[in-house]
Order: C-alpha cells, then sequence, then structure tokens
C-alpha cells in the first residue's frame, strides 16, 4: 500500500496539469505596425537669384615706382614728404642735387648755338659776296653758278650745327630741371634710399620706392567654374564687359571694414600652377584723400571679396543640408513617397545650394536625415 500511495499521487498531479493545460487562455496576436520615419519639408520656389562670387586677395597699389633721376650729383636737399610712410602730391620737390655742374653745363650749350648762329650769318654772307662775284666777272654763262660756287653745302652745315646747338641746350635745360626731382603723381613713400650729401649716379641709382594712392588694385583668383559666374567670357576677340560690382571686408579687431569697388579686368591667362584664372578689383581712393569718410584700405592688407555675377531667372535657393550626393536631392511626392532626384547645381556654398535644371516650384525636399534609405519609401512630412 505504501508504494501504490506515491504513483496515485503522481498520477493526480499529471491529470491536473493537464487539465489546467487544456483550460488556459490562447495568446494574443497583432499586426506589426509598419514605420513611418517623420521627415522635415522644404517646398521649392523659383526666384530671380543674383549669383555672388567670392574670393580673396591681398591690396596691391596700381603704380609702383622705383623713382630715379636723369642727373646724378650730390644731394643738396631732401624733402620732408619723401620718407618711409608719408604721403606727397603731383610735383611736389622730393629731392634737391647740386645744380652747379648743370649751370655750367647749359651756359656751354648757350654759348655753341650763339657760335653756330653766327658762323650761319657769316656763311649767308660769303655766299651773297660769291653770288656777286660771278655775275660781275663778265663771263656769259647759260645756267645758274654751281652749289659749292653759291656756298651751299656750308649754309646747310652751318644750319646744322644751329640744330645740334639747340637740342643739346634743350638737353641742358632739362638736366637743370631735374636736379629737381618732382613727385610724377599724388603717392606715399614706400622705402626712401638715399639722405643728404649722398652722391648718387644718373639713371642708375634707385632714390627710393614710391606708389600711387589715387586707387589701389586687389588681385583675386578663381577657378574656371567661378569665373564663368561671372559673366566675363571673350567672344570674337572682343574685350569681356567687366563692370561687376564688389564688395570688399577686412576684419580690424571685433569688427569688420568695408570698402565698394568694381572689377575693371581679367588677366585672361590659366595660372599654370594651379589652373586659376585672376580678375583685378579696383577700390578708389583708399586713403581718403579726397574728403571720404569711410575707412583706409592699406596696401598690402589681405580682403575678402564679394563680386556681383550673373543673374538667374528661373532658380531655386535649397539648404545645402539637402544635397545627399554632389548633384541629388530627395523629393516626396503627392503620396508621401521618398525618391531621389539628380539636380544641376550652378553654385555650393557652407549654407546654401542654387539648383537652375530637376526642381519645379511646388517640390517638397525633404531636409531630414534618413539612416536607412530606400527608394519610394513612406514617410510623414
Amino acid at each position: 500500500m505504501k508504494f501504490l500511495l506515491p504513483i496515485a499521487i503522481l498520477l493526480a498531479a499529471i491529470a491536473v496539469a493537464g487539465i489546467l493545460i487544456a483550460l488556459r487562455p490562447g495568446a494574443e496576436t497583432s499586426e506589426p505596425t509598419p514605420y513611418i520615419p517623420a521627415v522635415e519639408t522644404l517646398t521649392a520656389e523659383a526666384e530671380t537669384v543674383r549669383i555672388q562670387v567670392k574670393a580673396q586677395g591681398n591690396v596691391l597699389p596700381r603704380t609702383e615706382t622705383a623713382l630715379t633721376a636723369d642727373v646724378g650729383g650730390r644731394i643738396l636737399k631732401v624733402s620732408e614728404n619723401f620718407d618711409n610712410g608719408a604721403f606727397f602730391n603731383k610735383g611736389d620737390i622730393l629731392i634737391e642735387f647740386d645744380p652747379l655742374p648743370y649751370e655750367v653745363e647749359l651756359a656751354q650749350a648757350r654759348s655753341r648755338l650763339a657760335s653756330a648762329r653766327l658762323a650761319l650769318v657769316q656763311e649767308i654772307a660769303q655766299a651773297e659776296q660769291a653770288r656777286e662775284e660771278w655775275q660781275l666777272s663778265g663771263i656769259q654763262r647759260s645756267s645758274e653758278p654751281s652749289a659749292l660756287v653759291l656756298r651751299q653745302p656750308q649754309i646747310e652745315m652751318a644750319e646744322a650745327d644751329i640744330a645740334a646747338a639747340e637740342a643739346a641746350v634743350r638737353i641742358a635745360e632739362r638736366n637743370l630741371e631735374h636736379t629737381r626731382v618732382r613727385a610724377p603723381y599724388d603717392g606715399r613713400v614706400r622705402e626712401r634710399r638715399v639722405n643728404l650729401g649722398q652722391v648718387t649716379a644718373p639713371n642708375s641709382t634707385v632714390l627710393g620706392q614710391i606708389y600711387a594712392v589715387d586707387t589701389a588694385e586687389i588681385r583675386l583668383p578663381l577657378t574656371l567654374r567661378e569665373y564663368a559666374l561671372l559673366g566675363m567670357h571673350e567672344q570674337g576677340g572682343q574685350t569681356p564687359d567687366t563692370t561687376r560690382p564688389v564688395q570688399v571686408t577686412a576684419k580690424l579687431g571685433n569688427s569688420e571694414q568695408e570698402w565698394q569697388g568694381r572689377i575693371v579686368r581679367s588677366e585672361g591667362n590659366l595660372d599654370p600652377r594651379n589652373r586659376m584664372i585672376h580678375v583685378i578689383a579696383r577700390i578708389d581712393d583708399p586713403f581718403q584723400r579726397n574728403g571720404g569718410e569711410g575707412p583706409i584700405l592699406q596696401t598690402g592688407r589681405f580682403v575678402s571679396a564679394n563680386i556681383q555675377g550673373i543673374t538667374l531667372q528661373e532658380a531655386f535657393r535649397i539648404p545645402r543640408d539637402a544635397v545627399i550626393h554632389p548633384d541629388q536631392v530627395r523629393i516626396v511626392d503627392n503620396d508621401n513617397r521618398l525618391h531621389s532626384r539628380r539636380v544641376t547645381i550652378i553654385q555650393s556654398t557652407e549654407t546654401e545650394a542654387i539648383v537652375t535644371e530637376g526642381l519645379e516650384s511646388g517640390d517638397r525636399i525633404n531636409l531630414s536625415s534618413i539612416d536607412y534609405f530606400v527608394e519610394g519609401m513612406e514617410v510623414a512630412p
């Protein structure tokens, strides 16, 4: 009996477990909810877009001169305006040489001119006397006397001597005038290289380095793509239109200074080292010497330039982040399906891209990041 009791208990437990299993409720089932990512969109709208091309460069003087003198000698005077950084006006006397040697040269040239004129008068008188003697000789001749009899070669030589002497006087006068070295334009001294009492040689000693202050120029490198956006292509051998406004900016401490200028020319040749083409921007009156009130634009300053380019009548401005690949965006269609589309981007900056082809007004452009993109996937705009 003690052996049958455990077996009976085991069988009863199995029976109870079977009944519980049979009477348990069925598991609830549900259809899985598809994941539809929420996205931010931008509605494309065509507009007129003025292209802006950015570049950087250094400010250079339009005209810079290594100042020399046609004469040499000892320097007797140096102007206060001829010092490093000093400004001067056109016609100002910057340096004066000892004029005495050139005064002597001028006096000698005038003396030779007077002698040449006297010689001509004497030759003319001798020629008239020779004609009279020929007429009184009583010899009947059928023709005029020869040029040699009338001393015509001597007269021509005397006239040539006068012309040479007059030229020598003009040179001597010019040399005397050039003992005073005058400024060729309104400018500024970059470097003075001579001083009082120094003896210099004519046409070889560089007195100093000066530059004009009427305008400044900035040489701006552009890629061929950027150059094309300016609309300055040469056609039919004609000089291209280069009248492009340019805004020049530079930082001074925490503030930003600004100047207005224009593109005046293109160098036209590609730099073989970097395949860039250079355009020249010009700023008038950079030192505000004509009554201007703006900031001074120093020579050698590094600046940024914003050049006004071509105008597009039908173009789209979109955020730069909306561009997925170099030339693709994603469009949400009317059924809220996401598709890739290839577009033509004419210009791209850090913040925006300008599209000329591939978009239409009303297109919804996806701005959100999609971790796993599938063509035609459903999204929630």
